[in-house]
């Protein structure tokens, strides 16, 4: 039980979009505490994790066909016990964030309302459901940047992270294609094809390396420019490119795998 909830929960993910949060308040802020930091955290950690799960809840069919392997699917987790789950943590990010600045606990609070909306909206309507995600992940950037000081360079990552994180759920959207064509989910792929699926993909990639791209050379210094502008560059469309020509699953997991990776290198260079 205790493994099934902590795969549940995602957390390494979880943990992932903690220390970014983290490390955007770090970068930002004159005078941190601790206080203030295990609160962020916590707030971003289990955030994540009810967006995870209420989502896992939400696509117990889909699922089933798609994802059987899954925790939920498999019976290790009965489906009320991962909403009363969800619940909680969600209850425990609001707690959590009353210890932050008003702007920050606006922030979870709206983040947390539209992943439950993301859970209704995203078994019809793909492209919605895509925006949903990415501006969350966004808010990610958001919050730290609101729980320490306004940064320009903060919040132009924080549009980069959106076209990133936008194209990345295209390309799973034209991977569950099928699936979802069976449940009646109006998705990108499924509603304009393939190649628009792909060619929209590399414009919000494009857009992203370029506002990566300029943040850097704008507001940062050598290092940054070395961690976020081109590493940033070539391990996402080197993964892209090997997708797009070769469709299958080990290059579908690199692309996915690479844009984890694109995510977490916004952490030294928010630091550096």
């Amino acid at each position: 039980m205790i493994i099934s909830t902590l795969i549940v929960i995602r957390p390494l993910i979880s943990s992932i979009a903690a220390a970014t949060a983290l490390s955007v308040y770090l970068a930002t802020s004159s005078s941190s505490n601790m206080k203030t930091t295990i609160s962020l955290f916590l707030v971003v950690f289990l955030t994540s994790a009810y967006g995870f799960i209420l989502n896992d809840y939400f696509d117990l069919d889909k699922d089933r066909l798609q994802h059987p392997n899954r925790v939920i699917p498999r019976g290790k987790i009965s489906p009320r016990l991962a909403l009363c789950f969800a619940f909680i943590c969600g209850l425990c990010s609001v707690t959590a964030a009353l210890q932050l600045p008003p702007s920050a606990l606006i922030i979870d609070v709206i983040t947390l309302s539209s992943l439950g909306f993301y859970s209704f909206v995203n078994r019809s309507y793909g492209a919605l459901a895509n925006a949903i995600t990415a501006l969350n992940s966004a808010f990610v950037l958001l919050i730290g940047m609101v729980t320490g000081e306004f940064s320009a360079r903060i919040l132009l990552t924080s549009i980069a992270t959106f076209f990133l994180i936008f194209g990345r759920e295209i390309i799973l959207d034209l991977r569950d294609a099928d699936g979802d064509r069976a449940f009646g989910k109006a998705s990108i792929p499924i509603d304009r094809g393939k190649t628009f699926a792909i060619g929209l993909t590399s414009l919000l990639l494009l857009s992203s390396t370029i506002v990566v791209t300029l943040t850097a050379i704008w507001f940062g210094n050598w290092s940054f420019r070395i961690f976020v502008g081109m590493l940033f560059t070539l391990v996402l469309w080197i993964s892209f490119l090997n997708y797009v020509f070769r469709r299958n699953t080990p290059s579908l997991q690199f692309f996915l795998t690479a844009t984890r990776l694109s995510f977490v290198l916004i952490i030294p260079g928010i630091l550096l």
